[in-house]
């Protein structure tokens, strides 16, 4: 899943419009204007690039694993956290 897309999703759980529009370039240019040092900035941007490259993978047990409980799909997440009011502003 994009960035986009789950900026789609999200979205539309909180009842409105959100845009993604990053670059990797911007990405970095707002983490060091938030302080983090630009080599840092850097990795993580090639990081999630390196991600993305990857696509989607195939679901397997390791949410399971770690959190002891069954993962659940994105759109389940976003619309519980918004119920939460994790987006309001």
């Amino acid at each position: 899943m994009s960035f986009g897309e789950a900026l789609d999703i999200i979205g539309r759980a909180a009842g409105r419009r959100i845009v993604y529009r990053g670059t990797a370039g911007e990405f970095v240019a707002a983490q060091t204007a938030a302080g983090l040092p630009h080599e840092s900035a850097t990795a993580a941007a090639r990081a999630f690039t390196a991600l993305a490259g990857l696509g989607d993978a195939e679901p397997n047990d390791v949410v399971r694993r770690v959190t002891g409980r069954e993962p659940k799909p994105f759109e389940t997440y976003a619309t519980e956290a918004a119920a939460r009011g994790a987006w309001n502003v």
